[in-house]
């Protein structure tokens, strides 16, 4: 941020970026265990960035391209990488002109293109589904909307930011290995600890509506909140079979997912929050009819990849003897919990920031 785009070395700053590196150093001191202080420093790092980015608001930062942000921290991260493994000897250069055609069509093809196409086509759905979604509700429908949401980013957060990302590396790790029992017992595993998260996520947000919706000033917001708890739930799922799917270097599922997803709560939450308004019923209700898309989306990807697990299920034979599930399962939450911890930040950041700035509406 210094070099790139002059920002001023202040004491916040300095703060986040020695927290960072004690919280980095204490994590990878003890390899596959949870180092609870180095998790409090990470936490602490994200929260001081956060505060520092949320106070200061510079318009030369809301100017940066994201192209030019994703490059300079791929560039980063090769040449921290090339630093690291060159000393050890780790680093092998490829010669083999195949073989680099092979990567080179990897890294064109599968991986820019194709993200770059969804992103584009979830952005282009969105598009028509945010504008029209105002108009139907208006300003005060929309922060029934928006306080819900609120509320559900956060469960989402701690639910599936950083254990699905686990799920992953560690189906990656038994794939390339060609452990099949291991890889089968990763993902059953994972799926008895989501299901467990998701259901706490779900009951929590529909039987403490309106706790919640009163706790953020809004008390007419328990409705969609209610609406949109079974989400919590589906997508709780849906990122374990997201996870487990990538680990195997398999992109489609979730790409057909999140298109469905998308074209779901478009073709449902419009049309339903329209009718609901017409026929005479409250905006909260509009709200909540409006969510039900998304609900719905997230439950039809849901069924979507169950069905294509199964048909596509792998039930090649391996001799390999699989981990323990005590054992799994601390490895996920060996890796999962860092990030989790470091991604909430910013969700609770805006939860307090929407209670802040709802209770000041109220009181003017």
């Amino acid at each position: 941020m210094m070099i790139f785009y002059k920002e001023r070395l202040s004491l916040e700053v300095r703060a986040g970026i020695v927290l960072a590196i004690c919280g980095v150093y204490l994590l990878s001191w003890a390899p596959g265990e949870v180092k609870w202080w180095g998790l409090f420093f990470v936490l602490m790092s994200t929260v001081t960035y956060g505060c520092y980015i949320t106070a200061l608001n510079r318009p030369v930062l809301k100017a940066i391209n994201p192209d030019v942000l994703t490059c300079y921290v791929l560039l980063f991260t090769a040449i921290f990488y090339v630093a690291v493994a060159l000393p050890q000897g780790k680093l092998e250069f490829v010669t083999r002109p195949r073989f680099l055609l092979d990567m080179a069509q990897l890294a064109i093809f599968s991986t820019i293109v194709s993200a770059r196409l969804l992103v584009a086509a979830v952005k282009l759905i969105g598009f028509f589904y945010k504008i029209p979604l105002n108009n139907i509700l208006g300003a005060e429908g929309k922060t029934y909307f928006n306080t819900a949401y609120e509320i559900y980013n956060v469960l989402l957060t701690v639910s599936t930011a950083g254990l699905p990302l686990a799920i992953s590396k560690l189906t990656s790790e038994a794939h390339a290995q060609g452990r099949e029992n291991e890889k089968r017992k990763i993902f059953r595993t994972a799926i008895v600890l989501f299901f467990v998260l998701g259901t706490v996520g779900a009951l929590f947000m529909f039987f403490q509506a309106e706790g919640l919706a009163g706790f953020l000033e809004n008390s007419l917001a328990a409705q969609p909140i209610r609406a949109l708890a079974p989400a919590v739930f589906c997508v709780c799922l849906l990122a374990c079979m997201r996870g487990y799917t990538q680990g195997q270097g398999n992109m489609t599922p979730t790409a057909v997912s999140q298109v469905l997803e998308a074209l779901l709560k478009l073709a449902i939450g419009l049309p339903l929050a329209w009718y609901v308004l017409r026929i005479g019923m409250s905006l909260e209700m509009g709200a909540a009819a409006a969510i039900l898309g998304v609900t719905a989306g997230t439950a039809v990807s849901m069924l979507f990849l169950v069905g294509y697990l199964t048909k596509h299920r792998n039930r090649t034979q391996s001799l390999d003897v699989p981990s323990g599930s005590s054992h799994l399962i601390r490895q996920i939450l060996a890796i999962g919990i860092p990030i989790t911890l470091s991604n909430s930040a910013m969700s609770i950041l805006n939860i307090i920031d929407t209670k802040i700035v709802m209770g000041q509406l109220q009181n003017a």
